[in-house]
């Protein structure tokens, strides 16, 4: 989660204690240490979830995706599990903290196998994955 929320009272600490990764987008060498420590956790077994656009969008379309999870995948070659998340853009919109009533829904797609290890198999999976996700956002 981005390093700007472990200073949210409660929320930041909370996480801190499950374990959450702080990742520090404007900082590049950071950034690659969070992802690390990712790669660490998951060659331990456990899962990550990342959210590869950053931020929720206004629109409900999901932004450009960032490479970083897609490298980590390539790298493991692990599989990636696309996820598409319905209706948090109504909920909590991303300019605000001003909650409305409404629910969620979660759509968990097949999961998608990295083929090699070059920039343009990364590019592919990150547009195979965008393009999933954004398929099923279409009617919203």
């Amino acid at each position: 989660m981005k390093k700007e929320l472990r200073r949210v009272p409660i929320l930041g600490l909370a996480c801190e204690f499950m374990g959450h990764i702080f990742i520090d987008r404007a900082n590049t060498d950071a950034a690659r240490g969070a992802l690390s420590e990712a790669q660490a956790h998951i060659k331990d077994g456990i899962s990550v979830v990342f959210f590869p656009e950053g931020t929720r969008s206004l629109s409900g379309q999901p932004g450009s995706f960032k490479k970083g999870a897609f490298r980590l995948a390539e790298d493991l070659a692990i599989p990636l599990l696309p996820v598409s998340i319905h209706e948090t853009n109504r909920i909590l919109p991303s300019d605000g903290l001003h909650w409305r009533p409404g629910s969620a829904t979660l759509k968990i797609h097949a999961a998608i196998t990295p083929t090699g290890n070059s920039p343009t198999e990364i590019n592919t999976l990150t547009a195979q994955t965008r393009a999933i996700i954004s398929e099923e956002l279409i009617d919203e």
